[in-house]
Order: C-alpha cells, then sequence, then structure tokens
C-alpha cells in the first residue's frame, strides 16, 4: 500500500488551492465586503486558511492531535475535539468518550474529570501523523515489528465483526509511567492482512505457544499500523473500549 511521506502530506498543491481561491474564496469576501461588513471578511480570511490547511494537507490535524495528552481535562479534550459522538461504560470508574472527524477517531479513556489513556485511528487515506515517541515515523510509515522489538504484549482478534491486531509497549520517553499502544483494526485507512491475522488466530487456538509467537513475528513483520495510543492502561482494558466494526458503522457510518 502505498504511504506517502509526512512531508509529503502536508506540502500544498497550488493548482487546486488557486482554483478553490478564484471559484469560491474570492467571490463570497467580495460579496461580503460589498455588504460593508469587513469584521466578517477578515473573519472569513482566517477560517479560509483553516479550512485551505485542512483540504489541502493533514497539518492542522495533526497539530490538533499533538495536543492531547494522558492526564487532560475532559473539559479541555472536548474544547479540542468537540462533544463526544459517542459514550461507553467499560467499567465502574472508567468511561470511554468517541470524537469523530472525517479523517481520525480519538477514543479517550477516563477516570472521573481526567483522561488516563487515548488512542487515535486513521480513517482517510493518506493520514499517517508523526508519532514522537517513536522518533516521529509517520503512523504507517513503516511495518509494526520496525516501530519496537519487543512489546511487552499483545491482544488480537479475528471475529467476523471485531478484527485487529494491538501491541503495548512501555513509553520510556514520556517521562512518567506510560504504554504506547500501537496497531490495525478492521475499519479505518487499514490493510489488516487477513491471511496472517487469520493464520495467527489458528495458531493460537490451535497451535503452540511457539507457533503463535511465530505468527505474531510473522504479523507485525508484514503490516503497517493505523492505530495508536499512548496511556496508563494495560492493554486487557484497553481493548475493551474499542470498537468493534458492527459498533464503528453503526455509530458513525452515515
Amino acid at each position: 500500500m502505498p504511504t506517502p511521506s509526512h512531508e509529503g502530506s502536508n506540502r500544498l498543491s497550488l493548482k487546486p488551492v488557486r482554483q478553490f481561491i478564484n471559484s469560491v474564496f474570492v467571490p463570497i469576501c467580495v460579496f461580503v465586503i460589498s455588504l460593508g461588513s469587513f469584521s466578517e471578511a477578515f473573519i472569513l480570511v482566517d477560517d479560509f486558511k483553516t479550512l485551505v490547511i485542512s483540504k489541502f494537507s493533514n497539518a492542522y490535524e495533526y497539530e490538533t492531535l499533538s495536543q492531547i495528552h494522558v492526564g487532560n481535562t475532559r473539559s479541555y479534550i472536548e474544547n479540542l475535539l468537540g462533544a463526544p459522538a459517542a459514550t461507553k461504560n467499560i467499567a465502574t470508574d472508567l468511561t470511554v468518550n468517541y470524537y469523530t472527524h472525517e479523517k481520525y477517531l480519538v477514543s479517550g479513556y477516563y477516570r472521573g474529570d481526567r483522561i488516563t489513556a487515548y488512542t487515535v485511528v486513521a480513517l482517510s487515506e493518506g493520514f499517517a501523523p508523526p508519532l514522537s515517541w517513536y522518533d516521529d515515523v509517520s503512523l504507517n510509515g513503516q511495518a509494526l515489528a520496525n516501530f519496537s522489538n519487543q512489546p511487552q504484549s499483545y491482544s488480537f482478534d479475528n471475529a467476523k465483526t471485531n478484527r485487529f491486531f494491538i501491541e503495548m509497549t512501555p513509553n520510556e520517553l514520556s517521562g512518567f509511567f506510560q504504554n504506547a499502544y500501537l496497531g490495525t483494526l478492521q475499519y479505518g485507512n487499514s490493510d489488516i492482512n487477513l491471511s496472517d491475522l487469520d493464520a495467527l488466530y489458528q495458531a493460537d487456538v490451535y497451535g503452540s505457544e511457539q507457533q503463535t509467537l511465530q505468527k505474531i513475528e510473522q504479523y507485525r513483520a508484514a503490516t503497517l499500523p493505523n492505530f495508536y495510543g499512548l496511556g496508563e492502561l494495560d492493554i486487557e482494558i484497553l481493548q475493551q473500549g474499542i470498537l468493534s466494526n458492527g459498533e464503528f458503522l453503526s455509530y458513525f457510518n452515515n
């Protein structure tokens, strides 16, 4: 699957930008100014800047996601991402809120008012945020095995409605006790590598531990991630907040 570099995904193509300016933006500004609404025209310029960045690159979205941190308050996250589109209680003291964007899905895990973990799923083609704790390598810039040699734990499933592979690695670069999550989900911008996932699942159910470990290595070496996150939760708890394919389609595929 072609994976544009982080620099390439941020570079503006001048021709579509000029077309957009001449055909849409300029006529609107001329009309607003003709009505004497100069302040509204300045607001339009600011909104236009954001629109262009978002339409022709992913820089605006990358910047937004970089401002999410473990320990943020619920109001801070909603100020940044808007109100959640859905919510799920996975424990008496743990709630997951789901924030949607055409390019990504953010899942925020809250204990009280504090975010204790978050994950991001890339939904649109070419959307690959740089991961600072992996030397700013883009999300789908390389196979899972190249991000980390020895993850602490794995979780995977191959059910029709819930196919995924995720792994957890302690994130020493954060300066706090946090885990880094990485993997591939069935939905979003992903080639989940179903043949290798099925082989892994069969080895786990019917084979030996050694066979399972071999299939894990095989899967990690051949699969690009579309899912990442940081948090204080173990992978078993984090998994409970991952939407199944059916839930994702039911909530967000409108």
